[in-house]
């Protein structure tokens, strides 16, 4: 067969292939917009949490929990029922933690856990100045609804317990997650082991100390 009898043959077939892939970019389209339309809104509690992941064109749950500044240590307090000396625990700990994700539909993006399916829908005129951070790097033309979906974990924290010599006898506590999107650090007062009431995490199994109590040194003298 000549090359001259293949030409309309060839042309018919780019034709064809091309009505498939735009067809099939219409009906991805529509399926999109379809499931848009059925996701409810985050909620704005959710919502507020959200910062940029860097080089990514996601957003993710960041909280961070400034520690309690510690009150006033009088020069002759007693500590009778303190350690005589300041110490540091460290732990590792799976965490059952609430972090939402939102990207735009079919963005590139580093999606979490097992269940990606989005389960919210998040206009982008609802975001803050920071987090509008990236909506410059949405594909175009740019999208103005966001898919968001949850992931409780177990997330893989450290545990740092402290007893120092601050006048507190409890133990000060910083847990932080490793391997979530963003930051997540909470921080307590009391037993590493009692999540105070109403923390919006919980421990999937027990903490497990990585090593023993390092010495700190004398904490009071009286003891």
């Amino acid at each position: 067969m000549s090359r001259k009898s293949c030409t309309p043959a060839a042309a018919t077939f780019f034709l064809f292939l091309g009505a498939l892939l735009w067809i099939g970019c219409g009906a991805k389209k529509s399926s999109e917009q379809e499931v848009t339309a059925s996701l409810p809104e985050l909620p704005q509690a959710d919502a507020a949490k959200l910062k940029p992941v860097p080089r990514t064109q996601m957003l993710a749950t960041s909280e961070i929990q400034l520690p309690a500044p510690p009150p006033p240590e009088s020069e002759s307090a007693i500590h009778p029922n303190c350690a005589a000396n300041g110490s540091e625990t460290d732990f590792s700990a799976e965490v059952k933690y609430s972090v939402t994700v939102c990207v735009f539909p079919n963005a590139p993006s580093a999606p979490i856990g097992t269940a990606p399916a989005p389960t919210h829908k998040l206009d982008s005129s609802r975001l803050s100045a920071e987090q509008q951070a990236i909506t410059g790097q949405a594909p175009a033309p740019a999208l103005k609804l966001l898919w968001c979906h949850q992931d409780d974990g177990p997330w893989q924290g450290f545990l740092s317990s402290e007893r120092g010599c601050s006048g507190i006898c409890a133990s000060q506590n910083a847990l932080t997650l490793n391997n979530t999107p963003n930051l997540v650090v909470f921080r307590w007062t009391g037993s590493p082991f009692d999540i105070p009431p109403g923390a919006p995490f919980s421990y999937a199994s027990k903490p497990v100390a990585l090593g023993p109590p390092v010495d700190e040194g004398r904490c009071h003298a009286q003891n």
